[in-house]
C-alpha cells in the first residue's frame, strides 16, 4: 500500500511538474512581433519598463524559453530573471500586451507603426498594484546615444560601471542575419523608477542613420583569456569567440553587425559589402582586450600550413589551438568548422579544395568548410588535426595545391569538389545513400550537392538531370537561382547549347559570369567573353581534371583571339591534352602562319573531331588570306569540314562562308542553292540569311542563261528584293529575253512586275522599261497605256525625260518630242531613225553630241562611243559626204586608239572612184572582216544606270 501511495505521489508531482511549464510561442505580423505566454490558467502578471527594457512580472512556474526557434524582428532579445522575463525591444518600437482567456500576448509594434491604446481588447488587469498605476506618467525615454568607437564598448572605468546582474538563466537570440541596428555607446542607467504598468508606449526615438566603418581599432566585449577566429565568407566577415559576451544582447551595435550567441560561444558578423568594406583583422589592445582594427595582419603573423597526418587526416600546427565551433557557411549554406587560438595565433593563406572539405583563407584560427557528414576537426595542445569520423578516412585527393594568386577577390557560386575518379565515386555514393534516406522535402539541398559531385566526375548530363529533378520535388529549390545557373552550366559542359542559354542572363558572381564567356566562346562570340573568362580563369583552373578537359580548350582558344597576352601565360603554365587547337591558333594571330599551318594540319589528321574540324576551318582561311588557294577551292574544302563535327553555331556561320566564298568564286546559283538549304535547316535564323540570299539570287540572274535566269525568277519571285535594285534586275532579265527574240516573255515579265510593284518611282521606272519593249514590237497605243498606268508625281529628271521621250514616240509625231527641247534630240534621232529619216536623225544626233562632247578628251565613255560611230553610220545611210568629212575631221582625234576608230573611219572615208583605190578596198575588206567582233565589245548586256 504504501509502495502504490508513493507512486502515485511521484506521478502527481511529475503531472505537475509538467503542467508548470508555460510554452512560448513567436511569429512576426504586420505591423507587430507577437509573443504569446500559454498559461494553463488566466495567470495575473504586471509589466515594468526602464527605456527599451521591458520585465514582466509573472507568477511561479517554468517558462519554456528553449522552444523558441526564432525571435520577432523588432525584439532583441528575452531572457528568463527572478520572476519573470526580460525583454528587450528593438530601438523605437513600442509594447502592447492583452490577455485573452488563459493566454497573456505581449506585441512589440513597428518603430513607424501608428500609436494605438498599450492594452488589447480583452486587456484585464493582472494585480492591485497594477490597477493603481495605470494612471502614473510613463517613465522618461533615455536620451539619444551618442556615437562610440567601439562595436561593443563597457564604460572605461571599472568604479563607473553599472551593476552587472547575475547571468540570465536563459538567452533567446535572433538567427544570423535576423538583427542589424546602429552602433552606440550603451547609455547610462536611468534614475531608480517604481515599477509600473505600462500603458502607452512613449513616442518613438529616432534612429540615427548608419555611419561609415571606423578607422580606428574597436574594442570587443569577450574576455581576454577567450579565443577567436576570423576569415571572410563571400560579402561577411565571420569573427568566432569561444566564450560568451560580457555584456547582454540588448546592448546597441553599429550598422551593419550583427553579435549572436552561438554554441560554445558567441558569432559577430560584419557587412563587407558596405559598412565593413575593406581590410580587417583580430589584435589586443593595450589592456590585453581582443580588439577588431582595420588593415591586413601584421607581417610577423605565423601562417598555419596543412600537412598530410599520414592515416587519411590533415595536420594544422597551430600556437595554443584551443577549440572548435560549427557554424553554417552564409555562401554555400554547409557546414563550417572554426578552430579559435588566442592572440598571437596564425593565419591560413591560400584555399585548397579537397574531395570531402575545402580549406578555407583565414585571418586567424583554421577554416574548413565540410562537404562530407563524417568531417571532423579537433583541437590539440599545439594543432588543429582534420579527419573523419569512426572508421572512415578523409579522401584528400593527392597533395592539395594552392588557388592561384589572382584568386582574390573572385566570388564563388558552386562547389565541385576535387579529387580523384575513386574518391569522387565514393562521395557520390555516400550522397546517394543520403537521397534515399532523407524525407522527400529534405533532398533539394542534397541533390544540388550530388550534382556537383557529377560535374567533378565529368558527367554533366547526369548532373542537369539531378538539378531538374531537384527543381521538381522542392519549390525551394526551383526558385533557387544557384540551381538554375547550376543546371545551364551542366548543359553547356554537356554540350546542350539550348538548354544553356540562361548562362546569358545577368551573372551573380565571378564564376556565373565565367560560365556565361564559356558560352559566348561555344557560340564563337570570342571578343564578348573575353573580359569573363580573364576574370575567372583562376576559378577556372581550379576545377577538377574531368570537368576542366571540357571547359578549358574552348576558353583557351577564345583567349587567343581576343586576349593573346593572358592565353600566352594560361597555355605556358598549363600542362594538358587538347590545347593543341589554341597554341595554333595563338601563333597565328602573332604572325607565325607557317607554325600554325603545321599545327593546323596536325590537327586536321588527329581523332578529336572538334579540333579536326576547327583546325580545317581556321586552315582554309589561312590559306585563302595568304593567296595560297581561291575562292571556289576554299569553298570545296571548308564543305568537308561540314560533317567533320556536328554543332550547330559552328554549322552555321560554316554554311554562311561557304555560301560566300561560293559566290565570290562566280558560283552565285550554287551559292543560293547552299543558303536556301541552310534557311531550311535553322528556320529560326532565317531573316539573318535574307540580305546574302537576295544577293545570290540576283548575282544568279545575271550569271544564268536567259532562260535559267527566266526560270530561277518564276520559281523564286518572293527573293526579287523591291527599290531600285530590282527595278534594275527586272530591267537586265527583260533586255536578255529580248535579245533572244522573246518579247512576249520579256513584255510578260515587266508587266507583272509592274503591277506588284508599289505606285511611285519603281513602277514608273519599270513602265518606262515595258513602254520601251512594246514600242519596239510597235505596240504604241499599248506603251501609251502602259505610260498612263504607271505614272506617279515627283520622279527624279532622267526617269522623267525618258518617259516624256517614250511618250512622244508613242504619239508617232516628231512634233511631240519639242516639248523636250534639247534634252530630246538623241530620242527623236531615234525616232526619225526608225521612220527613215536618215538626214532628219543624223541632224538630232548631232545636236546632241555636240553638246555632250564640250571639254571632252580622250578616252572616251562606251556610251559616246557608240553615239558617234551612229552618227556617222546615220550620214552614211543619208549620202551627206560632207557632214561625213566635217565629223571624220573633228572627232577623228578623240577616237584615236579606241574600239570605235576602225568602224569611224570605214564610214567615213570617200567612196572608191577607180583601180587607183584598189590598196585601200583591200584594206577596207579587212575592216568589214575583224567588224562584228571589235563592235561586239561596244555592247553592254547591262541596264542603262541613271
Amino acid at each position: 500500500m504504501r509502495l502504490f501511495v508513493l507512486a502515485l505521489l511521484l506521478v502527481t508531482q511529475a503531472a505537475w511538474a509538467q503542467q508548470a511549464r508555460v510554452p512560448v510561442r513567436a511569429g512576426d505580423h504586420p505591423g507587430f512581433g507577437r509573443v504569446v505566454f500559454d498559461w494553463p490558467t488566466p495567470p495575473a502578471y504586471r509589466v515594468e519598463q526602464e527605456g527599451d527594457r521591458v520585465i514582466v512580472r509573472f507568477p511561479p512556474g517554468a517558462l519554456a524559453l528553449e522552444g523558441l526557434r526564432r525571435m520577432p524582428r523588432n525584439l532583441l532579445a528575452m531572457q528568463a530573471v527572478e520572476g519573470g522575463v526580460a525583454l528587450t525591444l528593438a530601438p523605437g518600437a513600442r509594447l502592447r500586451h492583452f490577455r485573452n482567456g488563459a493566454k497573456v500576448a505581449f506585441d512589440v509594434l513597428d518603430a513607424d507603426a501608428p500609436a494605438r491604446a498599450g492594452v488589447g481588447p480583452n486587456r484585464r488587469a493582472g494585480s492591485a498594484q497594477g490597477d493603481a498605476a495605470r494612471t502614473a506618467p510613463p517613465p522618461a525615454r533615455p536620451a539619444a546615444p551618442e556615437p562610440a568607437a567601439a562595436i561593443l564598448q563597457p564604460p572605461a572605468a571599472p568604479t563607473a560601471a553599472p551593476a552587472v546582474q547575475d547571468p540570465p538563466a536563459a538567452v533567446i537570440a535572433p538567427a544570423a542575419g535576423e538583427l542589424s541596428v546602429a552602433l552606440a555607446r550603451p547609455s547610462p542607467p536611468p534614475a531608480p523608477a517604481s515599477p509600473m504598468v505600462v500603458e502607452a508606449p512613449a513616442p518613438p526615438t529616432p534612429v540615427a542613420p548608419p555611419r561609415p566603418a571606423p578607422t580606428t581599432s574597436l574594442q570587443l566585449p569577450f574576455p581576454a583569456e577567450a579565443g577567436a577566429a576570423m576569415l571572410r565568407r563571400g560579402d561577411t566577415w565571420l569573427i568566432a569567440f569561444d566564450a560568451a559576451a560580457e555584456v547582454g544582447m540588448d546592448a546597441p551595435l553599429r550598422a551593419g553587425a550583427r553579435l549572436q550567441p552561438i554554441p560554445g560561444g558567441a558569432l559577430i558578423t560584419l557587412d563587407a559589402a558596405a559598412e565593413w568594406a575593406g581590410a580587417w583583422h583580430l589584435a589586443r589592445n593595450a589592456e590585453g582586450r581582443w580588439s577588431l582594427s582595420p588593415g591586413d595582419p601584421p607581417p610577423g603573423t605565423p601562417h598555419i600550413q596543412a600537412s598530410a597526418g599520414g592515416d587519411g587526416t590533415l595536420v594544422f600546427p597551430a600556437n595554443g589551438a584551443r577549440r572548435v565551433l560549427s557554424l553554417q557557411d552564409p555562401v554555400s549554406g554547409l557546414p563550417l568548422l572554426v578552430g579559435t587560438q588566442p592572440a598571437g595565433g596564425g593565419l591560413v593563406a591560400g584555399s585548397r579544395d579537397l574531395v570531402d572539405v575545402r580549406l578555407l583563407d583565414t585571418r586567424l584560427g583554421v577554416g574548413v568548410l565540410a562537404r562530407s557528414d563524417s568531417v571532423v576537426l579537433r583541437a590539440g595542445t599545439d594543432r588543429f588535426v582534420l579527419g573523419a569520423n569512426g572508421a572512415q578516412r578523409l579522401a584528400l585527393g593527392g597533395t592539395p595545391a594552392p588557388s592561384p594568386p589572382d584568386a582574390e577577390g573572385t566570388s564563388r557560386s558552386f562547389d565541385f569538389p576535387a579529387g580523384n575518379a575513386a574518391q569522387l565515386a565514393v562521395r557520390l555514393r555516400a550522397q546517394q545513400a543520403g537521397l534515399a534516406q532523407a524525407p522527400p522535402l529534405a533532398r533539394g539541398g542534397l541533390r544540388l550537392a550530388a550534382a556537383e559531385t557529377l560535374m567533378a566526375l565529368g558527367q554533366p548530363q547526369e548532373a542537369q538531370a539531378m538539378v531538374q529533378l531537384a527543381q521538381q520535388e522542392d519549390p525551394v529549390i526551383a526558385a533557387l537561382p544557384q540551381a538554375s545557373w547550376l543546371a545551364a552550366a551542366a548543359a553547356l559542359a554537356a554540350d546542350r547549347m539550348d538548354e544553356a542559354e540562361a548562362l546569358l542572363g545577368t551573372p551573380v558572381s565571378t564564376e556565373t559570369a565565367l560560365w556565361r564567356g564559356l558560352l559566348q566562346a561555344r557560340q564563337g562570340n570570342a571578343a564578348t567573353a573575353a573580359d569573363a573568362l580573364a576574370a575567372g580563369r583562376a576559378i577556372l583552373l581550379g576545377y577538377p581534371e574531368a570537368l576542366l578537359r571540357r571547359l578549358l580548350p574552348p576558353a583557351a582558344e577564345a583567349l587567343a583571339v581576343a586576349r593573346p597576352d593572358i592565353a600566352e601565360r594560361l597555355l605556358a603554365d598549363t600542362v594538358m591534352a587538347g590545347l593543341d587547337l589554341a597554341r595554333a591558333v595563338l601563333d597565328e594571330g602573332q604572325g607565325r602562319a607557317e607554325q600554325a599551318l603545321a599545327g593546323y594540319d596536325r590537327l586536321a589528321r588527329s581523332r578529336d573531331r572538334r579540333s579536326r574540324a576547327e583546325a580545317m576551318r581556321r586552315a582554309v582561311e589561312l590559306r585563302l588570306a595568304r593567296g595560297e588557294t581561291d575562292p571556289r577551292a576554299a569553298a570545296r574544302a571548308l564543305e568537308q569540314t561540314l560533317l567533320a563535327w556536328r554543332d550547330e553555331g559552328a554549322e552555321f556561320s560554316t554554311r554562311s562562308r561557304i555560301a560566300a566564298l561560293r559566290a565570290q568564286g562566280g558560283d552565285a546559283r550554287g551559292a543560293l542553292a547552299l543558303l536556301r538549304e541552310t534557311a531550311a535547316l535553322f528556320p529560326d535564323r532565317e531573316a539573318a540569311l535574307a540580305p546574302a540570299t537576295q544577293r545570290a539570287f540576283l548575282d544568279a540572274l545575271r550569271q544564268e542563261s536567259p532562260l535559267a535566269a527566266v526560270a530561277l525568277h518564276d520559281s523564286q519571285p518572293e527573293l526579287m528584293p523591291q527599290g531600285a535594285e530590282g527595278i534594275a534586275a527586272l530591267a537586265l532579265l527583260a533586255e536578255r529575253l529580248a535579245a533572244l527574240d522573246l518579247p512576249d516573255r520579256a513584255t510578260a515579265l515587266l508587266r507583272d512586275a509592274m503591277r506588284r510593284a508599289p505606285a511611285g518611282p519603281s513602277r514608273a521606272a519599270l513602265g518606262a522599261r515595258l513602254a520601251a519593249l512594246q514600242l519596239a514590237e510597235r505596240q504604241d497605243a499599248a506603251a501609251a497605256a502602259t505610260l498612263v498606268a504607271s505614272a506617279a508625281p515627283d520622279l527624279d529628271e532622267a526617269l522623267r525625260t525618258e518617259r516624256a521621250a517614250l511618250a512622244a514616240r508613242a504619239e508617232g509625231r516628231s512634233e511631240s518630242f519639242a516639248v523636250l527641247g534639247a534634252a530630246g534630240d538623241e530620242a527623236l534621232a531615234e525616232f526619225l531613225a526608225d521612220r527613215r529619216d536618215f538626214a532628219g536623225a543624223a541632224a538630232a544626233l548631232g545636236r546632241h553630241l555636240d553638246r555632250r562632247l564640250q571639254g571632252q578628251s580622250a578616252p572616251l565613255e562606251p556610251g559616246i562611243l557608240r553615239a558617234i560611230v551612229r552618227h556617222a553610220a546615220l550620214l552614211a545611210l543619208a549620202g551627206d559626204n560632207a557632214g561625213l568629212g566635217r565629223i571624220r575631221t573633228a572627232r577623228s582625234a578623240l577616237l584615236f586608239g579606241s574600239v570605235a576608230a576602225a568602224p569611224f573611219q570605214l564610214l567615213t572615208t570617200d567612196p572608191l572612184r577607180g583601180l587607183a583605190d584598189l590598196p585601200r578596198f583591200h584594206t577596207e575588206l579587212e575592216l568589214f572582216r575583224a567588224m562584228p567582233s571589235r563592235l561586239e565589245s561596244l555592247r553592254v548586256a547591262q541596264a542603262i544606270t541613271r
